[in-house]
């Protein structure tokens, strides 16, 4: 019991540090530059010891959402770290109360209308590389645009004859692959 008292003490601080947003510790090693204000080198921080990195995401106002920037910055340090032999663990997490909400559609809007396919693009292929490993992807089709009615069919099945839901065929193991 003593233990979980000392644990649940050391979880209250850490909150309190993040709350405060000092950081202390935590510090961005990033060469890329930035299009965006001075900040945005704060936006994934790295913390680690000798073997063991953690990349930090440092947008708690916007829930951590990545932006393209935080995905280069990422990218970069990953690349680092898997050419350092000595580095055998990494990590992310995220800062304040919530880990990533998934990509900043603020961002991808203005990516858009700004007609830069390039940066959409890239930051659509943020996951491959960080889950895959590769910047081409391994599925097919390879991006959403091709995607037919008859492969959605394919692969999904509706709940019932007025539901406009869909649920995953059990059958195919396809599906799951």
């Amino acid at each position: 019991m003593p233990r979980l008292a000392a644990a649940a003490a050391v979880a209250r601080r850490a909150g309190e540090v993040l709350r405060r947003g000092s950081l202390g510790g935590l510090r961005s090693l990033s060469t890329l530059q930035t299009s965006h204000a001075a900040s945005a080198s704060d936006e994934v921080l790295v913390e680690g010891k000798a073997s063991a990195r953690a990349a930090v995401l440092n947008r708690p106002g916007h829930l951590n959402a990545l932006t393209t920037t935080m995905g280069s910055r990422l990218n970069k340090f990953y690349e680092s770290w898997e050419d350092n032999p000595d580095i055998g663990f990494v990590m992310m997490k995220g800062s304040g109360r919530a880990f990533c909400a998934g990509g900043d559609v603020v961002n991808l809007r203005e990516l858009i209308s700004e007609g830069d396919a390039y940066k959409f693009g890239k930051y659509s292929g943020v996951r491959a590389r960080l889950v895959d490993k590769d910047m081409a992807p391994k599925w097919d089709p390879p991006a959403l645009e091709y995607v037919s009615k008859d492969m959605v069919d394919a692969y999904f099945a509706p709940l019932g004859e007025f539901d406009s839901e869909l649920k995953l065929p059990t059958e195919s193991r396809e599906a799951f692959i």
